[in-house]
C-alpha cells in the first residue's frame, strides 16, 4: 500500500462498510481527541476524552497485549467504560473523532495493566562492605500470574539518617552502593516492582552492615614544576599537587626550616594545597616539606624537601584581553579579562584615545571593568589596558579595542546549536551557528570555567568554531559563548556545556586463540568482538586511540577520538577474516550535545580516497553506543553527519488536464523526498539513481508544490522553490469531493473506465448491480464491448441494452458464467464473494483459485463463503484486493457500494 494512502471514511460507511482496501491520503480535517484514564480495576477501564468541535461520534480502539488495534465501539459520548478486560493483561487505547464526512488522526495512546497484585518480596538479602561501598545480592521475586517484573527498588539509610530513600533501581538481583562513609552503619531493604507499578511489601528483608574502617594513608604529596612563588620580599607562597587517597584528603601539615634539609622544621596546618609564609628574611634560603591527612586521621609519608629564596618580585603580570561596547551616545562600557601573576594582580591602568589621537590614562581600577562616561556621540574611541602587581611590575599592553558611540544598542541574537567534540585528550573543538544583528556581527567571545571556578573570558573569534588547546587531562571545563557587534553590544549567553578532558590515549593488546571467540576493548571508548569462526590462526589484536590530525572531518561532528585496530598472526599482518567482526564505539551525552543520536554512524578511513566511508550501523541511544560489522581493520571513528542534502527539483509541466498525475523529479541518491502539495506533506523515497516518482491527486485550479529531502541520518534540506501546476480536468463530478473513495473514483474516471451519470454525479454510496460491475471490469481491462451480442441466458431479455455488449465480452473472456439455473440476473446487487470471483477470473488466476479452495480463511464467518468462491476469496484477500471487516468477519453475501467497487478495480489494476 502506498505511503500517501489513508482512509477518509464517512460516518455512515464506518458502521456499514468498513472494507480494508487501500485509499488515498487526505489531511486530517478535525482535531484528534486528548484521551485520559479516569480509573481501572482488574475487570474494567474507565476512559474519558475532550470533546472535539465538529465531531459527531468517536471510535474507541483497543490493543490487547501488544497486538493490533481494533474498534470496540462508536458512540457520541466522550466517556467509555470497557468491562471486557481481563486480569493480568496489557491494554492500549486510542480514540478517533468523526464528523459526517471527515475524521481525525489518532488520539494519544494510553496504556493500562490490569494487574493489582504485588510481586513477592525478594529473599535471602546478603550484604558485604568495603571502606566506602556495600554490595547487595538477593533472590529473585516472582510476579505469579501478573504481567512480569520491571525492577527492584533498593532502599537505604545511614546511622545518621532517619528516613530510607531509594538508592538504586536495578533490573537484576544485585546492586553496588558506592560513595559511602567509612566506619558507618547502613540499613537496607529491597522491594520488587512489576510492570503495572505494584510494589512488594516494604522492609520484609531489613538488614544492616558497617563499612570498613579506613587505615590506608594518602599518597605522599608531590611538587609542581614551579612550587614556590614570591609574594613580596618577605613572603613566599608554596604550592603542592593534591595527592590521592582511597577516601579523600582533608588537610595538610606543611613544615618549614631556615637551616637546611636536616634542620629543625616548624609545622603549619592548612586545608588548601598551598601556604603563604610571611615574615621571612630577604635573601635567606628556606626549606619546605609537606604531608597529607585523610578523614580517618591517616597521615601520608613526607614529600621531598624543596628550597626557595625570599626575594623581591620582578615578574610582570600577563596581558589582559579587552573589549568594549557603547551603552549610549555618551557612554562606553569597557571590560577585560583578569590578568594572572606569580604573586597576584593588584590593579589595572586603562588608556583611551579619540580616533587616531594619542592615548592617555583615564582610570586605575582594581576590578576588570570601567564605565567611561567622558565620551561624545558619533565618535570612535580606542582603548587598551595594563595589569600591575604589588611590586609595581607592569604587564605589556592588552590588545586595542575600537568602539563607535553611534547609538546602536540592539544585541545580536544568541549563537545556536552550541556543541563540542574532542580533537585530542588536551584539545576541544567548540562549534555553533552564526548569530544575526541589525547591522552586523563582529565576532564571538568564548568564556570558560575550570573545575568549580567562575567563568572567565578566554578568546574572541570571527569564526563559528574555536579550538581550546592545552587542557589538563581528567579535569572538567565549562564553556559558553556570546556574539557582539561593532557597537559592543553583546548577545545573551548560550547554554553552557561541560567538557571533561579525559580522552587520554589508550592502548590494548590481546591474543585470541584459533576457533575461540573473544574481544578486545578500550574502556568506555570501543570494543571489538571476534566470533569463534573468524580466525584461522592464533591472532594478536591491538587497539589504540588516535587523533583526528591528518583526517578531514569537514561535514561531520566528531564524537570522541578515532580508534586504530590492527591484527597479526605471528609476524604476518592479518587483513581479512573468515567471518565478520563486530565493532562497538561508545559516546556520552556531553559529547553528543544537541546533536540527534540518529545522525551517528561508524566510519572507517578509506586510504585510497582519503575520506571517511560509512559502515552500516545500529545506534542504541539508551546504551549510548553504535555498532557495526566489519571484515577488515583500519582506523575507525564515530561521527555525526551534519551535511544537509541538496534541494530536490520537479520535472513536471506547469499544467495538466488530469487530476491524478505522477510527480517526478531528481533528488540526492537514497534520500527521502517530502512533497508538500497544497500545504499537505507526502513522503516518498528517492530511487538509487536519484530519481523520485509519486502519484498524487490535484485539485481543480492552481496547485502549489514544494520539495525537500531528508537523508538517512535525518539531515533535511531547505524547501525548494514553489512549483505550480494548473489543473483543468474536462469532467468534474459534483458528489465525490471529500468522499473517502474520491481518489479511486477520479482514477477510474481518468482511465476511462466510467464517466459517471449524465447529471455529473457518481453516486458513490449507491449499491452496484451485477451488470454495472461487469461493465467496470471489462472497461478496466481495456476490452471493447461485443457488437450485436448474443447471450444464452434465460433472462437475457432483462439485461439492459447498454450492458449486453459488456456482459457478452465478460462471458467470452471467462470472467462470468451466470447462475446454475441458467440466468444472469443483471439487476441484482452483486455480493462480495461474487466480486472476488469475477476479479480473480479477470486476472486469469482461476486455476490458482481452484487449487486454493481448501486453504484456511481466518475470518469468523469463513464457513459462510460458498465453495465455488472460496479459492477466489483466498487469493483476493491475499493480494489486498478485498479484506475483511474490523469485527473479523468477511461478509461474503453483503452488498457493495459503487465506491467500494471502483476501489477493488483499482486494487486489481495495481496487482496486474
Amino acid at each position: 500500500m502506498k505511503r500517501n494512502k489513508v482512509w477518509r471514511i464517512g460516518l455512515v460507511l464506518v458502521l456499514l462498510f468498513q472494507m480494508l482496501a487501500g485509499v488515498p491520503t487526505a489531511a486530517y480535517a478535525i482535531t484528534a481527541p486528548q484521551l485520559t484514564v479516569t480509573g481501572f480495576t482488574e475487570s474494567q477501564v474507565n476512559l474519558r476524552w475532550d470533546a472535539v468541535s465538529a465531531a459527531l461520534s468517536y471510535d474507541i480502539l483497543r490493543s490487547d497485549n501488544g497486538g493490533n488495534f481494533s474498534i470496540l465501539d462508536n458512540q457520541a459520548e466522550t466517556s467509555y467504560l470497557d468491562n471486557t478486560v481481563e486480569e493480568n493483561n496489557k491494554y492500549e487505547y486510542k480514540v478517533i473523532a468523526r464528523s459526517e464526512t471527515e475524521f481525525s488522526g489518532d488520539s494519544n495512546t494510553v496504556t493500562i495493566y490490569t494487574d493489582k497484585t504485588a510481586p513477592s518480596s525478594p529473599g535471602n538479602l546478603q550484604l558485604s562492605s568495603t571502606i566506602n561501598s556495600v554490595a547487595l545480592t538477593w533472590s529473585a521475586s516472582s510476579d505469579g500470574a501478573g504481567i512480569g517484573l520491571l525492577k527492584y527498588n533498593v532502599y537505604a539509610r545511614s546511622e545518621n539518617q532517619s528516613k530510607f530513600s531509594v538508592v538504586g533501581t536495578p533490573a537484576t538481583t544485585s546492586f553496588n552502593h558506592t560513595g559511602l562513609a567509612p566506619a558507618t552503619s547502613y540499613y537496607y531493604y529491597v522491594t520488587a516492582v512489576d510492570k503495572a507499578g505494584n510494589e512488594s511489601p516494604a522492609e520484609d528483608n531489613l538488614k544492616t552492615i558497617d563499612t570498613k574502617t579506613d587505615t590506608t594513608p594518602p599518597s605522599a604529596p608531590t611538587w609542581p614544576s614551579s612550587p614556590t612563588s614570591v609574594v613580596n620580599s618577605t613572603t613566599l607562597k608554596v604550592t603542592w599537587n593534591k595527592p590521592s587517597d582511597n577516601v579523600g584528603v582533608v588537610s595538610y601539615i606543611v613544615e618549614r626550616s631556615a637551616a637546611n634539609t636536616n634542620g629543625s622544621f616548624t609545622s603549619y596546618d592548612t586545608t588548601a594545597n598551598s601556604y603563604s609564609f610571611t615574615g621571612l628574611t630577604t635573601g635567606a634560603t628556606y626549606y619546605f616539606k609537606v604531608r597529607a591527612v585523610d578523614a580517618a586521621g591517616n597521615i601520608s609519608a613526607y614529600s621531598t624537601v624543596i628550597s626557595a629564596v625570599a626575594k623581591t618580585d620582578t615578574t610582570k603580570p600577563s596581558s589582559p584581553m579587552i573589549w568594549a561596547k557603547a551603552t549610549s551616545k555618551t557612554g562606553v562600557s569597557v571590560t577585560w579579562s583578569g590578568a594572572s601573576d606569580n604573586v597576584g594582580v593588584t590593579g589595572y591602568e586603562l588608556y583611551r584615545a579619540l580616533g587616531s589621537g594619542s592615548y592617555s590614562k583615564i582610570a586605575s581600577p582594581t576590578s576588570t571593568s570601567y564605565e567611561d562616561n567622558g565620551v561624545t556621540g558619533d565618535k570612535t574611541y580606542k582603548y587598551y589596558v595594563k595589569a600591575k602587581d604589588a611590586a609595581g611590575n607592569i604587564s605589556d599592553n592588552s590588545n586595542i579595542v575600537s568602539v563607535t558611540t553611534n547609538g546602536d544598542t540592539a544585541k545580536p541574537s544568541t549563537p545556536g546549536s552550541f556543541s563540542y567534540s574532542m580533537v585530542s585528550d588536551t584539545e576541544v573543538k567548540l562549534t555553533w551557528n552564526a548569530s544575526t544583528d541589525n547591522k552586523s556581527v563582529n565576532g564571538y567571545k568564548i568564556y570558560r570555567a575550570y573545575e568549580s571556578n567562575s567563568y572567565a573570558f578566554v578568546f574572541t573569534t570571527n569564526n563559528t568554531y574555536y579550538n581550546d588547546k592545552g587542557l589538563t587531562r581528567d579535569k572538567q571545563y565549562k564553556y559558553y559563548i556570546t556574539a557582539y557587534d561593532a557597537a559592543g553590544n553583546e548577545s545573551s549567553a548560550t547554554s553552557s556545556i561541560t567538557v571533561t578532558a579525559s580522552m587520554e590515549s589508550q592502548t590494548a593488546e590481546k591474543t585470541i586463540d584459533e576457533d575461540r571467540s573473544g574481544y578486545i576493548s578500550l574502556e568506555d571508548t570501543a570494543r571489538l568482538d571476534i566470533p569463534s569462526n573468524a580466525l584461522s590462526k592464533d591472532t594478536t589484536f591491538k587497539m589504540e586511540t588516535d587523533s583526528f590530525s591528518g583526517y578531514s572531518t569537514s561535514g561531520y561532528k566528531t564524537i570522541g577520538l578515532p580508534v586504530e585496530i590492527t591484527a597479526k598472526a605471528g609476524s604476518s599482518k592479518v587483513t581479512s577474516f573468515n567471518a565478520d567482526l563486530t565493532l562497538t564505539m561508545y559516546y556520552t551525552s556531553s559529547q553528543l550535545g544537541s546533536t540527534d543520536s540518529d545522525k551517528l554512524n561508524l566510519y572507517y578511513w578509506d586510504e585510497d580516497n582519503d575520506v571517511w566511508a560509512p559502515l552500516p550501523s545500529t545506534v542504541s541511544s539508551s546504551s549510548k553506543k553504535v555498532t557495526a560489522k566489519t571484515n577488515h581493520l583500519t582506523v575507525f571513528a564515530l561521527l555525526a553527519d551534519t551535511t544537509e542534502p541538496d534541494k530536490p527539483t520537479l520535472s513536471n509541466s506547469s499544467s495538466s488536464t488530469k487530476r491524478i498525475v505522477n510527480l517526478t523529479g531528481r533528488a540526492e541518491e537514497y534520500t527521502e523526498v517530502e512533497i508538500r502539495l497544497n500545504g499537505v506533506s507526502i513522503k516518498t523515497a528517492a530511487s538509487d539513481s536519484g530519481r523520485f516518482s509519486q502519484e498524487v491527486m490535484l485539485r481543480k485550479g492552481n496547485n502549489t508544490i514544494e520539495l525537500r529531502a531528508k537523508d538517512a541520518v535525518g539531515n533535511r534540506s531547505s524547501w525548494s522553490k514553489e512549483y505550480t501546476i494548473y489543473c483543468a480536468p474536462p469532467l468534474v463530478l459534483t458528489d465525490i469531493s471529500g468522499h473517502w473513495a474520491e481518489y479511486n473514483i477520479q482514477k477510474v474516471l481518468e482511465l476511462g473506465i466510467t464517466s459517471g451519470y449524465e447529471d455529473k454525479t457518481f453516486r458513490p454510496n449507491r449499491t452496484i448491480t451485477r451488470a454495472e460491475f461487469c461493465r467496470f471490469v471489462v472497461s478496466a481491462l481495456g476490452y471493447n464491448p461485443v457488437s450485436n451480442p448474443y447471450l444464452n441466458f434465460k433472462d437475457s431479455s432483462t439485461i439492459p441494452s447498454w450492458a449486453k455488449g459488456y456482459v457478452a465480452k465478460a462471458v467470452e473472456k471467462g470472467i462470468i458464467s451466470g447462475y446454475t439455473d441458467g440466468t444472469f440476473k443483471a439487476s441484482r446487487e452483486i455480493t462480495r464473494e461474487e466480486m472476488a470471483s469475477m476479479l480473480i477470473r479477470a486476472m486469469n488466476m482461476q486455476s490458482q483459485a481452484d487449487s486454493r479452495k481448501n486453504d484456511r480463511l481466518s475470518f469468523r464467518d469463513a464457513s459462510q463463503v460458498q465453495s465455488w468462491a472460496r479459492g477466489a476469496v483466498v487469493l483476493a484477500v491475499e493480494k489486498g484486493i478485498i479484506n475483511g471487516y474490523s469485527d473479523d468477519t468477511f461478509g461474503p453475501a453483503k452488498k457493495a457500494s459503487r465506491a467500494e467497487a471502483v476501489t477493488m478495480i483499482v486494487k486489481m489494476l495495481e496487482n496486474d
